[in-house]
């Protein structure tokens, strides 16, 4: 009787140190991220996509939208923003017995960004981003025929725009098209390659990019300053 007493006291006393563990770990994170510092932030979303990486297709998923999900890679970091790659294919399907494009690199391209984009804006623990870009490549021939990667959409997405969307009610271009959407659709929904541009805020030493798009960026992360700033509205 003694003997299960003290055992079952020892298993309650370590089941408690493993949750204060957890706890002071996730706080510690936390803290790291709510001071900017970039490799916390690096670190626990690269952690994120390595996770999705050993997933099945979660329920409810298109299988390559979930692929692409898999592709992606952390790009630049900042304070506040984050810059992610991701790949895209074409969907094709048999029809009368020979295979067709049923969905352009575009439109996977843009269920690929706008998944990510919820995703790293709600799904990440302890990152808290308030200007996410996401850049989608796909596949084209060179001259010499070898394939070679290339930007077709480039999006930057604000957290106050994407607080605002009724995500359930949206078709994907159509939450692509609520944020600063970069593409070139041409006709029978092909996409030329973009020059993206500056892949994240200038760093030490650095100008600022010098595009619309990257001025855009720029806007963006300061209006995220200003609004982390302002002080709280009394109820």
């Amino acid at each position: 009787m003694g003997w299960g007493i003290l055992i079952i006291t020892f298993i309650g006393l370590f089941i408690g140190f493993v949750i204060c563990q957890e706890m002071f770990a996730q706080r510690h994170w936390r803290g790291l991220v709510d001071g900017g510092d970039r490799w916390a932030i690096r670190t626990l979303v690269e952690a994120e996509i390595e996770r999705w990486r050993g997933m099945r297709v979660p329920k409810g998923t298109n299988a390559s939208i979930w692929h692409g999900i898999q592709t992606a890679e952390v790009v630049s970091v900042g304070r506040d923003f984050i810059n992610l790659t991701a790949s895209a294919a074409g969907e094709t399907r048999a029809v009368g017995g020979a295979r067709q494009e049923v969905s352009s690199p575009l439109d996977e391209g843009m269920k690929l960004a706008a998944a990510l984009i919820e995703r790293l804006f709600y799904d990440v623990p302890n990152v808290r981003l308030d200007v996410i870009r996401v850049d989608v490549y796909t596949t084209f021939r060179g001259a010499d025929g070898a394939p070679e990667q290339k930007c077709i959409l480039s999006v930057l997405a604000d957290r106050a725009d994407a607080d605002a969307l009724p995500w359930d009610d949206l078709l994907p271009h159509e939450i692509i098209n609520r944020f600063d959407a970069n593409y070139l659709p041409s006709e029978h929904g092909a996409a030329p390659a973009i020059d993206p541009g500056q892949a994240g805020p200038a760093g030490p030493g650095e100008s600022s990019p010098p595009s619309t798009f990257g001025r855009r960026l720029s806007s963006c992360l300061r209006n995220s300053e200003r609004r982390s700033s302002s002080p709280t509205s009394p109820v």
